[in-house]
């Protein structure tokens, strides 16, 4: 079965994003280790804070890459598993964009804006019937 262009944008989409927050965590762990991140009175609570940051993105990031094998194996329980975590995620960002009183903190507009696209393609019409349909689609080759 051919597969629509959109499941292949939602396919690519959610191992683009585990990608970049895998990055992101990555380069968290640099940041506790580098000597000149904040040699501060309060460099402490700085490392703390991304020690923090770094273990909330972490599971995440394992669910990311489980959830985009699952929906390129054609498999309904990975489009439901990318949904709960990409909203989930969306929530998060949401919720540190706008905690400090409704003033909108801008650096994160970015981010939450990028993370709202892969939830919203997922429940396409295109792309929910596809996970949807009665038979299990065929997995998508690699090879020709």
């Amino acid at each position: 079965m051919k597969r629509p262009a959109a499941v292949i944008t939602v396919i690519v989409a959610q191992f683009l994003i585990g990608g970049f927050f895998l990055g992101t965590g990555i380069f968290l762990l640099g940041l506790i280790i580098w000597p000149q991140v904040n040699p501060g009175v309060d460099a402490a609570a700085s490392i703390h804070g991304l020690k923090v940051a770094s273990v909330v993105l972490d599971p995440f990031i394992v669910l990311m890459f489980v959830s985009a094998f699952a929906l390129l194996a054609g498999n309904r329980w990975g489009w439901w598993l990318a949904l709960i975590t990409d909203i989930a995620l969306l929530a998060i960002f949401i919720y540190s964009m706008v905690d400090d009183g409704w003033r909108i903190d801008w650096d994160m507009a970015g981010v939450t804006t990028v993370s709202a696209i892969v939830p919203i393609l997922l429940v396409l019409p295109t792309v929910r019937n596809f996970y949807w349909q009665s038979t299990n689609p065929a997995p998508l080759k690699l090879s020709s």
